[in-house]
């Protein structure tokens, strides 16, 4: 099962961090050879419904996580797949992607990754 998780990277100020906030979330379902929202959900509507649910993990009984907990802290693995851009488009597209497997599309998503970080580093520079 995959979601696609739309954030906001914002930068505060008064406590000098550079943090991304999640805005929504859509469960995906394949369409065509393609994932696809189904629809998206605003996550602090969400939060509530989120934290009252734990989260099983089989790897380790001890720890108990809610949902809200899973995606606040970033538990999750994740790949980028669209950036703000003037022509509105995905990664996919600017690179031209057809194929699901074609690396081009991942090393499109750690190159703004990086840009990002760059961007935080830059900020602390004199």
């Amino acid at each position: 099962m995959k979601y696609r998780i739309k954030e906001d990277w914002i930068l505060d100020v008064k406590r000098s961090i550079f943090e991304p906030r999640i805005v929504g979330i859509a469960p995906m379902k394949m369409v065509e050879g393609n994932w696809q929202p189904v629809f998206w959900i605003y996550f602090d509507e969400a939060r509530e419904i989120l934290s009252k649910k734990k989260l099983v993990n089989p790897a380790n009984d001890a720890s108990t996580l809610t949902y809200d907990d899973f995606f606040v802290r970033r538990l999750f693995t994740s790949y980028i797949v669209k950036e703000t851009n003037p022509a509105n488009k995905t990664l996919a597209e600017i690179v031209g992607q057809t194929d699901p497997k074609d690396p081009r599309k991942l090393y499109e998503s750690e190159r703004v990754k990086k840009s990002i970080s760059d961007y935080e580093q830059s900020l602390w520079e004199y």
